[in-house]
């Protein structure tokens, strides 16, 4: 007798429990729109989460997956409206770790209505982002005491960007360049406030993403300028050269290929300025044509060429000057000839 009473003890809770299970299953169906499968997000960003659920009286969960399990839990309990369509939207931490990861959305009632999506990934920065430095180059010297520009370019979605100096083959961070931010693509650099060394890079980063960067050459910080030189072969001494033509002023040097020019004329054999006759010629050009003379005659001219990055440089090292024109009594007279019915017209500049 006592065994029968188990035996129906037995029935009634396994049709409590079958009652339970019936009453706990929704039949519901989710259906998960974004991050589509094979997308790709990036750290720092904001993206929305979409749904379909057929069972809007019922919250659901959404989880992060990486490799199959529960990553993050991104919110619980979230309320799904009328209609069914739901979202969630989602800043990614800009420490996320990149790799391919799933999104599982689960109903809050019946943990057995569930779906996930295929692998999507998330990336430490957007396809395409690049920061390039141009300036300085490698190997280049930049001397205490002169001021130089970093420059570079940037895709879209890079900026604001910082700006840093690193020792050390970039193993060593020195102060910021900038502190803070800069929306543009070149800065001001002062050498002076950092020691001489020959080992320096510079980096520049974007803040929404610091995954985006770039790096300069490593370049040297010197404290007075190197054994640079211009030479300058024309004009040599002694030429004659005639208002209203054309020249070329030529030169050699050893600077670096980006840094540039300025050509002067000077009067009194170098001792009194006349006028800057041009700037901003790259060095490596190796020549600058003089066109329409058009000065005082005279025979103590000579022309001056300086590095524009390193003005400081010593005559006799970078600045080498050369006489340009000879005395009046050489300059060639130039006949201009009109021939008209009865009449000749003679000109003599």
């Amino acid at each position: 007798m006592h065994m029968k009473k188990l035996f129906y003890l037995f029935l009634l809770i396994t049709a409590l429990t079958g009652l339970s299970n019936l009453a706990f299953a929704d039949n519901g169906v989710i259906t998960i729109y974004n991050p589509a499968a094979g997308v790709t997000w990036v750290r720092g960003e904001t993206y929305s989460i979409t749904f379909y659920y057929n069972h809007p009286e019922y919250n659901v969960k959404i989880e992060l997956l990486r490799a199959g399990y529960p990553d993050l839990l991104l919110v619980n309990d979230l309320d799904v409206p009328l209609g069914g369509n739901g979202s969630y939207t989602w800043t990614i931490s800009g420490t996320q770790a990149p790799d391919n990861y799933q999104i599982k959305i689960t109903s809050m009632h019946n943990p057995g209505t569930r779906t996930t999506t295929g692998f999507f990934t998330i990336s430490a920065s957007a396809p395409g982002q690049v920061i390039t430095v141009y300036n300085p180059a490698a190997g280049v010297t930049w001397v205490q005491g002169t001021m130089y520009n970093v420059t570079w370019t940037q895709t879209s979605g890079v900026a604001p960007v910082k700006v840093e100096l690193y020792d050390d083959w970039g193993g060593v961070l020195e102060n910021p360049i900038v502190a803070g931010t800069t929306t543009g693509t070149t800065c001001t650099f002062n050498p002076s406030t950092y020691p001489v060394g020959d080992r320096y890079k510079i980096k520049v980063t974007s803040l929404a993403n610091d995954q985006v960067y770039g790096w300069s050459g490593v370049f040297t910080i010197a404290a007075s300028a190197p054994n640079s030189y211009i030479t300058v072969y024309n004009p040599a001494s002694g030429v004659t050269w005639i208002n209203g033509q054309n020249y070329n002023v030529t030169w050699t040097d050893n600077l670096p290929g980006t840094e540039h020019v300025r050509i002067d004329l000077f009067k009194n054999y170098g001792a009194d300025s006349v006028k800057q006759l041009a700037t901003g010629i790259l060095a490596s050009a190796d020549t600058w044509t003089w066109s329409g003379i058009s000065e005082s005659v005279r025979n103590d001219y000579r022309i001056k060429i300086t590095s524009v990055e390193h003005p400081q440089f010593m005559p006799g090292v970078d600045i080498l000057l050369s006489p340009l024109l000879p005395p009046a009594e050489q300059l060639q007279s130039i006949i201009l000839r009109q021939e008209l019915p009865g009449l000749r017209v003679r000109f003599t500049i």
